[in-house]
């Protein structure tokens, strides 16, 4: 299902899908799961999502291991600290990092908390600037002030579907851009991106096991592999030269 962003809109429509009887509700997403969990509260309609950033956090599971409920699925925290370290190895005078952040999106407000974790550690200084609607967003790239060294795209929805115009506004201004999420196919430069093939056949694995008879609440939340993307093109837009090996640690090279 590929509907509404809204969160209006996604409220309404899991209600919709909880009253035609579904036997399972497939959340795309940290608000569409949100959500969907809402919705069949006192039923034992099961909930997959994918992928969700944190679950625990976002209230969706008790554990990773053990999620109670009848809500589990696939996660896809917990790559910031890498994909930073990555992104100073290929811009090691970065100290000040462009930030948008949606704080509407638990997901962008999640990751937000572990770049400012990881930053604050190595000394670098964010400027997060609020974006969650197209006229925000605007007025975000021309205000983006001129000392940043850097871009840095948090997981979010809204903000990866507009990651071409981030990328975009990166090369107008010979920034890097980075990501934990999106992907560099978008023409970020570097990122760590979800393999979509691989989180459909977990969820598709996942979504057998419960229409068998498993329980959501003892199917483990499981992980999906991140692939590291680079791309070529971008770095050479912005004059930026990419190690040789983060070449060999990248699974996707966009040439």
């Amino acid at each position: 299902y590929n509907g509404p962003t809204d969160f209006e809109e996604l409220a309404t429509e899991s209600q919709r899908l909880l009253e035609q009887s579904v036997d399972l509700i497939l959340a795309l997403g940290t608000p569409a799961a949100i959500e969907a969990k809402r919705a069949v509260q006192g039923t034992d309609v099961p909930v997959i999502f994918a992928p969700v950033y944190d679950p625990v956090k976002s209230g969706l599971v008790q554990e990773l291991r053990q999620p109670g409920g009848n809500v589990t699925g696939v996660r896809s925290g917990g790559r910031i600290a890498k994909i930073l370290e990555l992104h100073l190895e290929i811009a090691p005078d970065t100290s000040r990092i462009f930030v948008p952040h949606n704080p509407a999106d638990n997901a962008s407000v999640q990751s937000l908390a572990e770049l400012r974790r990881e930053s604050s550690a190595l000394g670098i200084d964010l400027v997060v600037v609020e974006v969650a609607t197209d006229t925000e967003l605007s007025t975000a790239f021309r205000e983006m002030p001129l000392d940043v060294d850097s871009i840095f795209l948090l997981t979010s929805g809204f903000l990866i579907r507009n990651s071409d115009r981030f990328m975009e506004a990166a090369i107008a201004n010979m920034l890097p851009i980075s990501s934990a999420s999106s992907g560099t196919q978008s023409g970020l430069l570097l990122a760590y991106q979800s393999d979509q093939n691989e989180i459909g056949r977990q969820v598709s694995l996942m979504a057998n096991k419960i229409l068998l008879g498993t329980s959501p609440a003892d199917l483990p939340v499981e992980s999906s592999k991140p692939k590291l993307g680079v791309n070529l093109l971008t770095a050479k837009a912005i004059n930026i030269q990419i190690p040789d090996f983060v070449l060999q640690l990248a699974e996707v090279v966009v040439r």
